[in-house]
């Protein structure tokens, strides 16, 4: 391609006897966005740290203004114009937003004493530029996730742009690893909004699962699947539809799955499992009262702060609440969250890195809510049943379709979507009758989200009940029976969703 600025040519990369990526070319350009698609596994994180320095490829080579490039390491790579925002969170929650913005390059004087003040006024300028709502003095732990995830976009266009007035002559790119996945809808359109602003003396490569956004932002399209090249789509000259990205992506169409196509019926009614009645939390929500039918799907709404999320961890006994009462099947719950598991309510956040141990085997992280049950009965200690474990875990994997699917891989080694699967199998393991879950399919594909949802769906099947809090509009719409609203701490609306007509 003519006039690219960064080109990754002919990578293979192999980890033992996988190989990650095979002959894999890419190219970004001046002034351009760039979408990077493919399900997970398919080789998108492998390309990233090649191209930040993370990993050295075994065959090919990048270029970068024409210049052969060997980033070596991600503070090199940013140094020479090419930095990243990562997915997962990577602030500091101790620092302050000033601090953390310029950590690892801060400004000194003469004597090596830090300029605390001038550093103040320059990420005061930068969070004015990206209309990020918070101060510099602002502690990173205390702002909402939204916040974080702009300051690092914020910090990695910065520190690129720093570093291509330096040597690559105001050339730089900036890798977005899924920017939007902790962002609500308004979020996202400002997000791209100063994308787009940015485009005319930056470019980008943006890595995203969800098919839309890419085909509303970028100027080209790279598919890769399993860890080769499988399509290239400019949208400046060809007329790309979703579907035509979905075949590249997974070798064939993708069937929608939600209401129209789980023979979604009436509304359950009838048997209330999770009766509600007047709780209240100072500081985070008033009064709030509803009811959870067995076998519903309802969905909590409202906007950051509006109190939803303290109302699911009061549920899950996380939290108390200063005042009311909550009943499970007639059943005065006791606080605690050993007392709310223990009456067959799960909780899951869709937090990959805070609720998995990464350093752990799939087996351990799926048994780990249920090892009373596998202990040896001949046994005086506490031992485990190996064979027991195993039977379970095997299981689990089998039906949710994880991959690999040994049960001793290491976590750390599964792409998103697959620990997103192992998260739903260490509760599923328990056969909760209530599930709660927030941004259950965050940041994976639509292929393993669309697996989530038959699992979600079977489970209301079965008469169980799930409790979900999503930052995905759509997500809402197809699972949800009812959608209860809420605003500044208080019950709002109560929707009953309307059978869907075809």
């Amino acid at each position: 391609m003519k006039g690219a600025v960064l080109k990754a040519e002919h990578l293979s990369k192999r980890f033992g006897n996988i190989t990650a990526l095979d002959d894999v070319s890419v190219e970004v350009g001046r002034n351009e966005i760039v979408g990077l698609l493919g399900q997970n596994g398919a080789g998108k994180s492998t390309l990233t740290k090649i191209l930040v320095g993370v990993e050295k490829p075994d065959e090919g080579t990048l270029t970068f203004c024409d210049a052969f490039f060997d980033p070596r390491n991600p503070l090199k790579a940013a140094r020479n114009g090419i930095s990243i925002a990562y997915q997962e969170e990577a602030t500091v929650p101790d620092l302050k937003v000033f601090q953390w913005m310029y950590l690892g390059r801060e400004l000194k004087n003469g004597l090596g004493v830090l300029k605390a003040n001038e550093m103040r006024k320059g990420c005061a300028s930068i969070l004015e530029e990206f209309d990020i709502s918070c101060k510099p003095d602002h502690r990173i732990r205390d702002l909402p996730t939204v916040n974080k995830k702009m300051i690092e976009i914020a910090k990695a266009i910065q520190v690129s742009r720093e570093g291509a007035h330096k040597e690559w002559n105001s050339t730089f790119v900036v890798i977005l690893d899924e920017p939007t996945a902790p962002l609500t809808e308004n979020e996202r359109e400002i997000l791209f909004a100063k994308l787009k602003e940015m485009r005319s003396k930056s470019s980008f490569l943006l890595i995203s699962h969800l098919v839309p956004e890419v085909l509303e932002i970028a100027d080209r399209i790279y598919v890769l699947r399993d860890g080769k090249n499988a399509g290239v789509f400019d949208l400046k000259s060809q007329d790309v539809k979703e579907q035509t990205v979905y075949q590249a992506m997974f070798g064939k169409e993708i069937a929608e799955v939600g209401a129209k196509s789980s023979g979604w019926g009436e509304i359950p009614s009838g048997e209330v499992m999770l009766k509600v009645s007047k709780i209240s939390r100072k500081g985070a929500f008033q009064g709030v009262s509803f009811d959870v039918n067995k076998g519903e799907i309802l969905s909590i709404d409202g906007a950051l702060h509006s109190g939803k999320m303290e109302i699911v961890k009061t549920i899950a006994g996380i939290i108390e609440q200063d005042q009311g009462m909550i009943e499970k099947n007639g059943q005065v719950l006791e606080s605690g969250i050993k007392a709310r598991i223990n009456s067959g309510i799960g909780y899951f956040a869709g937090e990959r890195t805070d609720e998995l141990f990464l350093i752990w085997p799939v087996i351990r992280n799926i048994t780990i809510t249920v090892l009373s049950s596998l202990q040896h009965k001949r046994w005086v200690l506490p031992m485990i049943d190996s064979q027991k474990e195993h039977a379970l875990a095997e299981r689990m994997v089998g039906q949710l379709g994880i991959q690999p699917s040994r049960v001793e891989t290491l976590m750390r080694n599964l792409s998103g979507g697959n620990m997103q699967k192992v998260g739903l199998a260490k509760w599923l393991c328990r056969n909760p009758d209530l599930l709660i879950l927030v941004n259950p399919t965050s940041g994976i594909d639509t292929k393993t989200k669309m697996e989530i949802y038959q699992i979600l769906l079977k489970m209301r099947e079965e008469g169980r009940s799930i409790i979900m809090v999503s930052e995905d509009v759509d997500e809402i719409r197809r699972l949800s029976d009812r959608i209860l609203k809420i605003e500044q701490g208080r019950v709002s609306q109560f929707v009953a969703r309307e059978k869907d007509k075809n």
